[in-house]
This record gives structure tokens, C-alpha cells and sequence, in this order.
């Protein structure tokens, strides 16, 4: 057997929960399912059906192709301490911007979180050494471009690897190398490193389009700052301003994600969810889907760490088609005979790419 071990440090607070979707329980099979999501997103160039064959013979799967996987992933015994939501300390008037990154989390539902600073060990092992290869890549892109649990996409759950372990460590030298930031100081230095390694995860093919992928992605690294808080406060506020100035802009809205609650202009501003799709048959007729549709935000947010203590805000656009052709965001409380006005918008792709990312072209910024 090949194993590989991770040393990980949380470096944001970490929403993972069990059963009850409350309680945190740090999951094996929670973490697995994020690393099928970036290793998804390194193949952004594959068919969707070459990719869930290669998909399942990796990660296993269910119904007609059920297969056990070829890779198994372990937690530590040792469980992270765990903060309840009165002592996580952000005020959103202190701290705006992370506030309305993580407000769901922290006011809404004030959920409980692994607390930052503490640390948990990951197992990846396997008995075919490709397979576990695939795995270690793109648990490596978990760390430099996504999260673990609840908000990943805005910044929770980044963690930062301490110490590398396991008897396939020196099998793995070229991929855990990315991992290795010690003399990155700045942003300049960030994507040079970068530029230096990331074929080693995402080839330079075109991505297939239909999912969120890697290829042709964009990466945007700002300053550092001297800890968590201040690097996702600093990219927090540019966010709610963004998203501030847009609030009223039905079709513009939804690039960040669907569902998603906004006002809409009026002597009394109503709440309007935008939560499914239909497309358009006729010039007088509409199909609706179902109105539970979700579509994750094509952008991350997050924080990286490096070892001599720097905390860079980070932000990545992924590629990939937002919504298939044809179909259209549509107000959960329209009708279906009454579709008219903005009741089924087409979203608009760019939106994210000209309004938000335009403000941090202050840093320095990698397309792969």
C-alpha cells in the first residue's frame, strides 16, 4: 500500500459538519467529495463522459458502474478543538468584509467551526500508485485554490500544509513540491512559482466547457497580509462592494451562484429568489425546469499561507459554462404562463470577470 500523509493546519475557520449539518464533525468522506470536484476541474478538457468512467475507476461510484474506490482517505483520530459561534470574534462592524463572506455561516445559522490555528492529519493511500498520484494532485489544488466545508467559496475552510509524511512521499517529490512556499514573499514571486508548476496539474488543452474547469482559469494574488482575517477582510470589502452596487441587477446578480436572495427596485423593496431556469421554445412559450436548480459560484474566494507566515487573499474565476444554451435565470415566484419582463433573464458570463476581478488588478494575476 502507498500512503501519503498531510500535516494541515486550518487557516479559516472551518464550517464542516456532521449528520445534522450543524454539529463539526471532521468527515473522510466530506474531504473525498472535495477532491472529486478539483480533480473534475484538472480534466477540464475530457467529454462529461470519459470523465465520470475515469471519475469512478478513482473515486468509485454507484448504481449500474458501482466500483469500490481505488484510493481510500483517512482522518487522524486526533480532532481538531472546535469554537462555538460566540467566540469566533468577527463583528461585521469590525470586520465587514468577512462578515459578508461568511454571513450565512455566522449570522444566519451561527454555526459552530474547527477553530484556526489547530491542525488535523489526511491519509491518502492507495495500491496502484497512478491512481493515488491523480488524487495527491488534486488534493494539492484543493489547497492552493478551494477549501473544505460550508462557504469554501468565500473563504472558509483553506487550510495550509505543515508537514508531508508517508512511505510514497519521495514517489511524489514533483507534485508536493507546489506545496513548498517558504521563499514567496510576494505576489510577483506567487505566480512565478506557479508558472514554474501548475502543468504539473492542469494541461494546456482547451476545457470541454460544460463544467468548471481549471484550463484557461484565472488566478488573481494580492498582497500579503500578517493573518487570516486581514487577507479575507481585504478581499471581503471589495466583494461587498461589487455586490453592493449590483443588488438591483437581476440578471447580473446570479453570476455569483444561484440561488441567491436580492432586492428589486420598487417604492418597497421586495425579496426576490432567483433559484431556476427555463428556457425559451417559442417566442410565446416557455418550458420551466424545476425551481430547486442550483449553480455554484464560479469564483473562490480564499487564503493562502505560506511558511514563513504570510496570508495571501487569492481569487479564482473558473471556466466553464454557467448555464447549458438556451436556458435562462428565471424568479421563483413567476408563473409559468407569465414569464414576461425580468422574470427570465439570460445571464450575462462576463459579469464576474468585469466587475469584481477589475478591482483587484492591483495584484498580480495567472491564467493557466
Amino acid at each position: 500500500m502507498h500512503t501519503i500523509t498531510f500535516t494541515c493546519e486550518i487557516i479559516t475557520p472551518m464550517f464542516l459538519a456532521g449528520a445534522d449539518g450543524l454539529t463539526p464533525e471532521l468527515r473522510a468522506p466530506s474531504i473525498k467529495g472535495a477532491l472529486r470536484f478539483w480533480w473534475r476541474a484538472m480534466h477540464g478538457d475530457m467529454s462529461v463522459s470519459d470523465l465520470k468512467k475515469a471519475e469512478t475507476e478513482i473515486f468509485g461510484g454507484v448504481g449500474e458502474n458501482a466500483r469500490r474506490s481505488s484510493v481510500t482517505i483517512s482522518v487522524g483520530e486526533k480532532c481538531p478543538p472546535i469554537v462555538v459561534h460566540n467566540n469566533i470574534g468577527i463583528d461585521q462592524q469590525q470586520w465587514p468584509g468577512t462578515g459578508y463572506l461568511l454571513y450565512s455561516v455566522l449570522y444566519m445559522q451561527e454555526r459552530d467551526c474547527f477553530k484556526t490555528g489547530s491542525e488535523f492529519i489526511l491519509s491518502i493511500s492507495s495500491y496502484n500508485p497512478e491512481k493515488l498520484k491523480e488524487v495527491v494532485n488534486a488534493f494539492v489544488c484543493l489547497v492552493l485554490f478551494g477549501g473544505i466545508g460550508s462557504r469554501s467559496r468565500r473563504g472558509a475552510g483553506s487550510i495550509f500544509v505543515k508537514e508531508i509524511g508517508g512511505n510514497a512521499k519521495d514517489q511524489l517529490k514533483d507534485i508536493t513540491k507546489i506545496l513548498n512556499m517558504s521563499e514567496i514573499e510576494n505576489p510577483k514571486q506567487f505566480v512565478a512559482h506557479l508558472k514554474n508548476t501548475i502543468k504539473i496539474l492542469v494541461n494546456s488543452s482547451p476545457a470541454e466547457g460544460s463544467y468548471s474547469a481549471l484550463n484557461s482559469s484565472s488566478l488573481y494574488v494580492m498582497e500579503p497580509k500578517a493573518d487570516w482575517l486581514r487577507a479575507l477582510e481585504f478581499i471581503g470589502l471589495r466583494f461587498k462592494k461589487i455586490r453592493d452596487n449590483i443588488k438591483h441587477d437581476v440578471g447580473g446578480t446570479p453570476n455569483f451562484g444561484i440561488p441567491v436572495q436580492h432586492s428589486k427596485k420598487s417604492d418597497k423593496p421586495k425579496l426576490m429568489m432567483i433559484a431556476g431556469i427555463a428556457s425559451k421554445e417559442s417566442a410565446d412559450n416557455w418550458r420551466v425546469h424545476k425551481l430547486s436548480e442550483r449553480r455554484a459560484s464560479p469564483l473562490v474566494i480564499k487564503v493562502i499561507k505560506t511558511k514563513n507566515n504570510l496570508y495571501f487573499p487569492v481569487a479564482l474565476h473558473l471556466q466553464g459554462q454557467f448555464l447549458p444554451k438556451g436556458q435562462f435565470i428565471l424568479d421563483k415566484n413567476a408563473s409559468v404562463l407569465n414569464l414576461g419582463g425580468d422574470r427570465a433573464l439570460s445571464p450575462n458570463d462576463g459579469y464576474i470577470q468585469n466587475k469584481f476581478l477589475d478591482t483587484l488588478k492591483e495584484g498580480e494575476s495567472i491564467t493557466f
